[in-house]
């Protein structure tokens, strides 16, 4: 009889879970926080527009979005393995983005809630022929995170990962101004023409920027949220490299060992040079860039442009000024100096969060990461109007 109960339960269960997984639709997870504002305002309009019972303009409204949806998928089609497999042997195609900030120390202790913390930024660049991926990770104390710290990852990538037989590349990253798609990453590329017969850089369309890059920080997040407390650089940089579980990330640091005991363990170190200031003084203002979704760069340096998301690159670019040529911008590139000569200053208001944060940390005597950083004189207004709420919160 025991048994027979025993059956019937389990029956029941399964009957539950059944009905529970397949005939309810139901779904948990995270609310999005990066949804594209042109389906959204596009979505608003067709609810007014039916609302009026305006069904022409609701046809013209979704016609406008299926276009923007296919030119959103012609981003994906160019990056999937059917594509890339076709393509020659000589051509490397790579992925490349700023995983977002991750922070040092975590303690969840209350406070650190109110509390400004120190950055560690993450660079990825992902291989999207082989699946491998190197992390350029570093802390804000070491660099900042622009211009500079793209092209010199992706040049230490592009002479130490990169076979020599390469001869074409495609890259493929988000649309972000101050990081990724500037005048200064385009003349850092233009600048490669003896190295690589053709470059062709692609952007998606704003707000539909998923990339297999993206996919490697998910099981950095993923692995995160197994960890309640990151206490020195070595929790977060332990995690990155084994983060993947087939092959672990190639994880490569800036500028300075991010070690706890600053010490150079052996993991490569790429150094950060000031693109920006070497190419100033010859680069023109870079008029039409934001509605630009690819450039091409030929073996003399030009670059052409188009503004869809597929198609020929039938627009001339021009990032140099009418004086500059490539030679003159190939030798300033050549002649770049360093971007760093010292640490980094933090604020003022961050520096003291993260001193009064690290009370809560046991310290070994050998693990002086913390000692290196240094508090600016100067502190921006918003920081104190920021730190004046954190101190009325506290009290």
């Amino acid at each position: 009889m025991r048994q027979q109960n025993e059956s019937q339960n389990q029956a029941k269960l399964w009957i539950f879970a059944k009905i529970f997984n397949f005939e309810f639709n139901i779904a948990f997870g995270y609310p999005r926080s990066d949804i594209c504002e042109t389906c959204e305002q596009n979505a608003v309009q067709q609810k007014e527009a039916t609302q009026e019972n305006d069904q022409v303009r609701v046809n013209q409204l979704q016609t406008a979005h299926n276009h923007h949806l296919r030119q959103a998928e012609n981003f994906y089609t160019a990056m999937s393995n059917e594509t890339i497999s076709a393509l020659d042997d000589d051509v490397a195609c790579l992925c490349f983005d700023f995983e977002k900030n991750l922070p040092l120390p975590v303690t969840n202790v209350t406070k650190e809630f109110f509390s400004r913390q120190l950055w560690i930024h993450n660079f990825g660049v992902h291989n999207l022929r082989g699946g491998e991926s190197a992390m350029y990770i570093y802390s804000e104390s070491y660099c900042q995170k622009g211009p500079n710290e793209v092209i010199s990852s992706l040049k230490h990538y592009f002479d130490n990962f990169l076979p020599r037989h390469i001869r074409k590349l495609q890259l493929f990253s988000d649309n972000s101004g101050g990081q990724n798609k500037n005048k200064y990453v385009l003349a850092f590329l233009s600048s490669l023409h003896d190295q690589f017969e053709e470059i062709t850089f692609s952007l998606p369309i704003v707000g539909h920027s998923r990339m297999p890059v993206d996919r490697d920080f998910a099981h950095i997040e993923q692995l995160k949220r197994k960890q309640d407390k990151f206490h020195f650089p070595s929790d977060w940089t332990n995690l990155i490299h084994n983060a993947q579980n087939v092959s672990s990330f190639q994880v490569v640091f800036l500028e300075h060992p991010l070690t706890d005991d600053l010490v150079d363990d052996g993991t490569p170190i790429a150094d950060v040079f000031d693109y920006k200031s070497a190419v100033e003084s010859i680069l023109g203002p870079p008029a039409g860039i934001m509605s630009r979704k690819s450039f091409r760069f030929d073996d003399q340096g030009s670059i052409t442009s188009r503004i869809s998301t597929s198609g020929p690159h039938n627009l001339n670019f021009q990032i140099l000024k009418p004086w500059a040529s490539t030679n003159l911008l190939k030798q300033n590139i050549r002649l770049v100096n360093r971007a760093y000569n010292a640490y980094i200053p933090l604020t003022k208001a961050k520096f003291d969060n993260i001193q009064d944060l690290l009370k809560n940390v046991f310290i070994p005597p050998e693990k002086v990461f913390y000692d290196h950083l240094e508090r600016s004189t100067q502190n921006r207004a918003a920081d104190d109007e920021l730190e004046a709420i954190l101190d009325d919160e506290e009290d």
